[in-house]
């Protein structure tokens, strides 16, 4: 599934794809991230849906899953040294 970010990396272009249409539950309930995207003012954002409802979440603010996917080094990496 293509996202707006763009990376010269494969392995990170996959990892992003895995992110993507991924299943999470946020404040109780479940939504499906259907891409990822970097707002400005915003940094990185999931674009999150449930029905005809969408919604951007801050990529720190999504819960990661348990196990965590790949990639997640990625996002861990952006907690530390990111806004």
């Amino acid at each position: 599934m293509p996202t707006t970010m763009s990376s010269s990396s494969a392995s990170t272009r996959c990892s992003i794809s895995i992110w993507a249409s991924s299943k999470r539950v946020v404040l109780g309930v479940k939504v499906t991230v259907k891409k990822l995207d970097l707002l400005p003012g915003s940094g990185i954002v999931a674009v999150c849906t449930r029905g005809r409802h969408h919604q951007a979440i801050g990529i720190l603010d999504l819960p990661l899953p348990d196990p965590a996917p790949e990639g997640a080094e990625w996002i861990e990496a952006y907690q530390h040294w990111g806004p």
